[in-house]
């Protein structure tokens, strides 16, 4: 079993690979967890260099974490389809 460093690792290396995937225009569904921390982090960053996105939170703690890494979020007032959600899984068979 990996140690909790290298797990974490692990998981960022995850979400980048999953943000490779997201495409302007995009609606993004943002889940909660530890990998999709990195996640929101990375799609931060990639709006910062320009992507167009808009994000769909899944609490309203990743709604804040979201804002302060820059991405827009739509209300939940408005009508939208999701184009992608990613999200950590805690477990897999």
């Amino acid at each position: 079993m990996s140690n909790p460093r290298e797990t974490d690792r692990f998981k960022r290396l995850a979400a980048l690979a999953a943000v490779n995937f997201i495409q302007d225009g995009m609606v993004v569904g943002l889940g909660t967890g530890s990998t999709a921390r990195h996640v929101i982090l990375a799609l931060g960053e990639a709006v910062k260099k320009g992507l167009r996105i808009k994000g769909i939170p899944t609490s309203l703690e990743i709604a804040e974490l979201a804002k302060q890494a820059g991405i827009p979020l739509l209300e939940n007032q408005d009508a939208w389809d999701i184009d992608v959600a990613i999200d950590g899984a805690d477990q897999v068979d």
